[in-house]
């Protein structure tokens, strides 16, 4: 017996989620385009994924992913390529990326490919009809040591954004955090006086408004607020409500929602008004994304970055495509 259906009783019964539309999140804890595609590509066949809680395992459910049940996919990755050849499939749902672009190079992140071919595939994706909308870049984490200088990010983010400018519009940046014990064995910070600071953000602000990017900071306990750059959430109810209209999705989704030309001008209004969404309250303090459901595990990303809050690996976890839940 296979662990799909192994898993199908006990997460039939009482699985309130189930017939939810749900925002569903591809995924925080691991890079599932870049090493599962298949496993994933094998759950939208099969209609459904079951998730486990990462802190205690016997608690499950079953969560649909049936087009009409999935409000968006939000992708997070360092490599998206491989989701290139399930766009047959893919194009049925409302999805974007959240795709991380450093160029700190293997010493930091020995396995994330190189920042050409990273481009090239956002090129792919471009061509697959995304938008600048569908297509957030993720500068993340910032950090400063004897290499990577203010004056090497300077060089580097424009380098970047020059590159970025025809395909997204939007950047993220966020501050590295050393908020569990590895990451704190690793501090690899030369810390910046609070006039270097905003010093820094004031020049980063500048390098996005002059290829056309709008700034906002990930998670950040300090408020970039006074340089005028806001902090927002990466799984935003406005970008869902955006995509979905760009991507062809006029439907209702569940619930009577609609996305009429009235809540498509003014999403904020949408967004506190509505119960799907909703702050996110299973994430750290500051973060002001959507409430979701990540469907990835850690412990099983192969990119081996060294800053990884996700206890990634330098060989990824084993893809076990007829699973219907992901990881251990």
């Amino acid at each position: 017996m296979n662990g799909s259906h192994r898993f199908q009783s006990s997460c039939n019964s009482t699985n309130d989620s189930y017939n939810k539309p749900n925002i569903i999140s591809v995924s925080r804890r691991t890079d599932i385009p870049a090493f599962f595609s298949a496993w994933f590509q094998k759950r939208l066949e099969e209609g459904y994924v079951v998730v486990k809680n990462p802190y205690n395992a016997t608690q499950i459910k079953k969560i649909s992913l049936h087009p009409n049940d999935v409000i968006c996919f939000v992708f997070w990755s360092k490599n998206p390529k491989p989701m290139i050849t399930l766009y047959d499939t893919l194009s049925n749902y409302p999805h974007y990326y959240l795709i991380t672009i450093t160029g700190y190079g293997k010493e930091i992140e020995p396995y994330v490919p190189g920042v050409k071919e990273i481009i090239d595939t956002i090129k792919d994706l471009h061509n697959q009809g995304l938008t600048s909308n569908a297509l957030v870049w993720r500068y993340d984490p910032i950090f400063f040591n004897d290499t990577y200088t203010v004056s090497w990010h300077y060089e580097n983010f424009e380098m970047l954004a020059s590159m970025l400018a025809k395909y997204s519009s939007t950047c993220i940046i966020s501050f590295f955090d050393a908020y569990n014990r590895k990451l704190a064995s690793w501090d690899p910070f030369v810390h910046l006086t609070k006039d270097e600071l905003s010093e820094f953000s004031v020049r980063f602000l500048s390098l996005t408004k002059k290829y056309g990017f709008q700034l906002q900071t990930c998670c950040e306990n300090l408020s970039f607020e006074e340089f005028k750059i806001p902090q927002g959430p990466c799984i935003d109810a406005k970008r869902i409500l955006r995509v979905r209209q760009e991507q062809g999705f006029f439907e209702n989704f569940g619930q009577n929602l609609s996305l009429n030309s009235h809540l498509y001008q003014n999403p904020t209004q949408y967004q506190l008004s509505h119960k799907l969404f909703i702050r996110d309250k299973n994430q750290r303090s500051s973060c002001l994304c959507c409430k979701s459901i990540d469907i990835g595990a850690y412990k099983t990303c192969g990119h081996g970055c060294v800053y990884c809050y996700a206890h990634g690996k330098l060989k990824p976890y084993e893809q076990k495509i007829d699973n219907a839940w992901f990881g251990y």
